[in-house]
């Protein structure tokens, strides 16, 4: 492929002053590779660029803007064996420097040495020469090949799906059937909506202000859409949701009220992702997020279980439980003491990973269909499964027995606002919790007066009974 030494590309010469000039065509670098751009996207953050700048950009007069590109693979440096010329490529925005913890533990998108180029990070469009020019040049693991059915146009925006694809995996996903909620009909917004109704969500609902767009969400999969300058769309959604909240929302703007909004419409124990920027600082309620259970995440950083020993969600609640129940305390010193369990952990999320992947594909389109089943016919077909299933384990009816016990009940807990992770993390840790608790009455000679004549356990004591008094308070006076 012929590659000239010139090229024209889009130049920021200050702010609201953008040129097309003549420019050297880049060399790519051992680890690079030359891409000769077919299409380039305008995105939001193009904008902002153009009007107020941001943080660590090239210098004006030298600074080539745009992001979200896609292109042919026109040179390739010494060391690069993943990519050929010829390959059609999209690109990724983010290569981080690789160095820094963060880097290191995968979270590259917030490298401590964001635009440092001295150290290795590159943020093409952003800290770095980007793709409104007819050549640009990537680090490899920033491309991704594109298949002939998907044109260079098409490409462009495969950056704007990884966004909501990312903060759903952040919220730690959701169960076919449950409701979504995407505020904001942007392009990252639209996209969240077309995600969350290719990976089964029952009910997508999208709010916004603007009436082409909302007609533009229905097109691409909205059950249902709020105009916000029309109606209450707090009191809309939970209409719309039976008076719950939705399981999981989404974030696509970043308004003054929209954080607010969100943790109005979230259900107890849902989740909220944050996909957009918020340029300015914003208040918001959030006693309201305690008080729910609500779980608020972002697409950039994570605290996991496993290194700080703190559960962020109900999941990694219960396998915290379930790693106390086999004597492992998840902290720091978890990877020094028991370095054989975590490796094998981290085969056993792989492999798991990997299966679930095979299954999603292979069986994604049987649970839509079986989701579009009324709930007549679908609740007693998997309360006659879960009756036989519990049967089967043991051949004991006891065993039945308690299932349909703790399901009735986990039915009220919900209904009354009560988590049932507690619940679950009791079981896991019931025990245990005995064990101690014969060795307390030993100790104390068989006197139970003990767990209230402590102070410590007059304090738990109190604790407990004034949280049951409180959410039965909440519950009564509250109709949400």
């Amino acid at each position: 492929m012929a590659i000239p030494k010139k090229m024209t590309a889009a130049v920021l010469y200050g702010f609201e002053d953008v040129r097309v000039v003549e420019r050297d065509v880049p060399l790519p670098g051992p680890e690079e590779a030359l891409i000769k751009i077919e299409s380039c996207a305008i995105c939001g953050g193009d904008i902002k660029i153009i009007s107020r700048g941001m943080p660590k950009q090239p210098p004006f007069g030298e600074f080539i803007i745009g992001h979200e590109y896609a292109g042919i693979v026109a040179a390739i440096g010494e060391t690069v064996t993943e990519f050929k010329i010829g390959d059609r490529v999209t690109v990724e925005v983010h290569k981080g420097c690789g160095r820094c913890k963060n880097c290191l533990a995968g979270k590259y998108t917030a490298c401590l040495n964001f635009g440092d180029t001295s150290k290795g990070h590159r943020a093409n469009g952003f800290t770095t020469n980007g793709g409104f020019a007819e050549y640009a040049v990537n680090h490899v693991n920033t491309l991704s090949r594109i298949p002939d059915s998907i044109s260079f146009d098409e490409a462009t925006i495969i950056t704007n799906a990884g966004t909501p694809l990312y903060g759903i995996d952040r919220a730690g996903g959701y169960i076919a059937g449950d409701s979504v909620v995407v505020i904001g009909p942007g392009a990252i917004g639209l996209m969240a909506v077309q995600c969350s109704r290719a990976l089964g969500a029952k009910q997508v609902i999208l709010t916004g202000t603007r009436k082409e767009r909302l007609e533009l969400g229905r097109k691409l999969g909205a059950t249902d859409t709020v105009n916000v300058k029309e109606e209450n769309a707090v009191a809309r959604v939970k209409e719309l949701t039976g008076g719950y909240g939705a399981d999981l929302m989404l974030v696509a703007a970043g308004g003054e009220k929209t954080l607010q909004q969100a943790l109005e419409m979230c259900c107890r124990g849902g989740n909220i992702t944050l996909l957009a920027h918020f340029d300015d600082p914003v208040t918001v309620d959030i006693g309201l997020a305690v008080r729910h259970g609500i779980n608020i995440y972002t697409v950039r950083g994570v605290i996991p279980m496993l290194t700080l020993g703190i559960p962020g969600d109900p999941i990694t609640a219960i396998l915290l439980g379930a790693l106390m129940l086999q004597g492992l305390v998840p902290g720091p010193l978890l990877f020094q003491n028991s370095p054989d369990f975590v490796y094998s952990l981290f085969w056993a999320f792989f492999f798991a990973n990997i299966l679930n992947l095979i299954l999603t594909f292979s069986t994604i389109k049987i649970w839509v269909r079986i989701l579009k089943v009324p709930k007549r016919i679908l609740l007693p077909i998997i309360l006659a499964l879960c009756v036989v299933g519990s049967f089967a384990l043991r051949g004991n009816f006891f065993d039945t027995w308690v299932m349909l016990f703790f399901g009735v009940l986990s039915y009220f807990m919900k209904k009354y606002g009560f988590p049932v992770v507690p619940m679950l993390l009791a079981i896991i840790l019931g025990p245990n919790l005995e064990e101690h608790l014969r060795m307390s009455l030993v100790i104390s000679q068989g006197d139970p007066m003990v767990f209230i004549t402590k102070p410590i356990s007059l304090i738990l004591f109190f604790l407990q009974w004034f949280h049951l008094w409180d959410r039965l308070s909440v519950r009564s006076s509250r109709p949400d």
